[in-house]
């Protein structure tokens, strides 16, 4: 039987992503990571910021498809954008420690604007 690992904090995904960032850690070994989080563990985070930056780590190695449909060896994120959404991702838990609840809220806006029908879908019982 597999043990289950300790469930990362946000001190340990930035130590990945910043790693990732700077080209101390290569992307799928970042992959390789958050692979658990995302695919078997994703329920046994708490923090919703630890949980969006495994996914986002997760979606580093999705690759471009290539005009016969096919993939190509590009990567639909680039260095540039891994760097930018570390930085995003920083702000946005300063953002999410000020007010979680306002922050938690502002995201349930955010996806009722973008799907109206998920209001009635999610709607407290």
């Amino acid at each position: 039987m597999t043990q289950t690992p300790a469930v990362p904090d946000r001190n340990e995904v930035e130590l990945v992503w910043t790693e990732l960032a700077e080209g101390k850690r290569s992307r799928d070994d970042a992959h390789s990571w958050s692979k658990p989080w995302v695919e078997e563990f994703d329920d046994r985070i708490d923090d919703p910021m630890v949980l969006s930056a495994v996914q986002t780590l997760h979606g580093f190695t999705i690759l471009k498809k290539g005009e016969s449909g096919a993939q190509s060896d590009e990567f639909i994120h680039s260095d540039e954008d891994v760097v930018r959404e570390l930085k995003a991702w920083q702000l946005e838990c300063l953002e999410h420690d000020r007010d979680p609840e306002a922050w938690i809220a502002a995201r349930y806006e955010a996806a009722f604007k973008a799907e109206p029908s998920l209001r009635d879908r999610l709607k407290p019982q």
